[in-house]
């Protein structure tokens, strides 16, 4: 019973990383997100699934042509006109019920 209460707010810690990464940066890619948090990958997929599910994120897939160009989170990568990706890249982006919902503003923090 302990070790799934330890499961149980492992998860949550995460995806109260993963919302709070989301928030500070705008969207991130599975890749990215695991990366920055040290989260593994299949745990990231878990709570992006239940995000999207909620109506919490959008998806956007940018064509390796556009992606530095329009990518909201190209500071983060660190490219200069180089993207590691050569066809496209899928990053997700809170909708605006995910912002009102999951971010704090300064005067709530």
């Amino acid at each position: 019973m302990a070790d799934s209460k330890k499961y149980t707010s492992n998860r949550s810690n995460e995806l109260k990383r993963i919302i709070n990464a989301l928030c500070s940066l705008g969207g991130g890619s599975r890749y990215m997100l695991s990366k920055k948090l040290g989260i593994p990958q299949s745990d990231i997929d878990i709570a992006i699934g239940a995000l999207l599910s909620e109506g919490y994120l959008q998806i956007k897939s940018l064509s390796a042509g556009d992606v530095c160009g329009k990518c909201p989170i190209k500071v983060l990568c660190g490219s200069s006109g180089y993207c590691p990706t050569n066809t496209s890249l899928i990053i997700y982006t809170l909708t605006e019920k995910g912002r009102k919902r999951l971010c704090k503003t300064e005067l709530e923090q």
